[in-house]
Order: structure tokens, then sequence, then C-alpha cells
């Protein structure tokens, strides 16, 4: 491998690398999110969520989104993973999207 990392010791619900910049990895376990920045070797951001998937933004590469069976969070995650920047209310959600438009 060119790079190694333990990023915890629970099972990894979702996992996603970053479209536009390839050192950030996304990760979720049962009860918590972290964004890795692969440059740095502490993780840059934390929250406590149980989320089902994560999509990056493929226009803004600082926004992604997550989903649960509550409903769809927006972040910026410049700012922050606690406090999303928009909640959708859409109860069990499967999958998302972005659109380009």
């Amino acid at each position: 491998p060119v790079y190694t990392k333990r990023l915890g010791f629970k099972q990894d619900k979702a996992v996603k690398w970053s479209k536009q910049s390839q050192n950030l990895l996304f990760v979720s376990d049962y009860d918590s999110v972290r964004l890795h920045d692969l440059r740095s070797p502490k993780t840059i951001a934390t929250g406590q969520d149980v989320i089902s998937g994560v999509e990056w933004n493929p226009m803004v590469p600082y926004w992604l989104a997550t989903w649960k069976s509550e409903g769809v969070s927006v972040f910026d995650i410049r700012h922050s993973l606690t406090a999303p920047m928009q909640t959708f209310c859409q109860p069990f959600a499967t999958s998302l999207s972005w659109s380009n438009v």
C-alpha cells in the first residue's frame, strides 16, 4: 500500500474519498463520523451520528451529504461535521445523488 492509517476499532458503515481532493476521506461507523486529511496524522473533524451513506458534492469540493433513516444532511466541511448547514426530512432515504444544476 502507498498509505496505511488505522481509522477505528468499529466496523465502518460508510467510507468515501473526495473526488476533488484525494487527501480527504470521510468515514462513518455506528456512532461517529470522521473526516481524515491524509496529509495530516490526525482526524480533522468528528461528529456523533449514525449514518447510512455519504456523497461528496461533485461541484463544491467542501460540501458533503449524509443520509440516514430520518433524512438527509448537508455539511460544509470547512466549518463543522456536527452542525449541518441544511437538513431535509426525507424518511428512509437509501441513496443520494447531487444535481449539477
